[in-house]
């Protein structure tokens, strides 16, 4: 084996191109699987995918477009029951490990976690690395005292 280190750029490029044996990348971070179905989805004749690994199964399109036909919870944990049989059994991929996202916050701000959907539950605090600040508050005194401790 031969290790080549790439700027991103031709990461990218690489990967789409199918210009490679082996890639390794981060992704498939979507809290629900149907924000991944352009990178699972068998790539067309002639198109351009993001199908990195080529992989072309019916029965994992099947299950994609099941799982994405559905709001009904069961319908879709069978769907995506499904996909996950598939992967299992054609490996296109070798999961190696698990982002685990931090958020850090001075301790005048309060719930940089705490996101509700609008159903009331709550949802996955990051997704794919992105933050949604949307009941995050900020006590406005302890504010301005950090602010004028540091003199500004």
């Amino acid at each position: 084996m031969v290790l080549e280190s790439v700027d991103q750029n031709t990461l990218i490029v690489d990967g789409i191109a199918g210009s490679y044996e082996a890639i390794i990348w981060r992704q498939f971070g979507a809290p629900d699987p149907d924000g991944d179905y352009q990178w699972w989805v068998s790539p067309q004749p002639g198109e351009t995918s993001l199908n990195f690994s080529r992989n072309v199964d019916p029965e994992v399109d099947r299950a994609l477009d099941d799982g994405r036909a559905t709001t009904d919870p069961a319908q879709r944990a069978e769907a995506y029951r499904r996909l996950q049989e598939r992967f299992d059994a054609a490996n296109p991929y070798v999961w190696l490990l698990h982002t685990g996202w931090v958020i850090v916050a001075e301790p005048w701000v309060h719930d940089p976690v705490n996101v509700t959907l609008p159903d009331g539950a709550a949802a996955a605090p990051v997704a794919n690395g992105v933050v949604r600040f949307t009941e995050t508050w900020m006590d406005a005194d302890a504010t301005e005292q950090a602010r004028a401790a540091r003199g500004g």
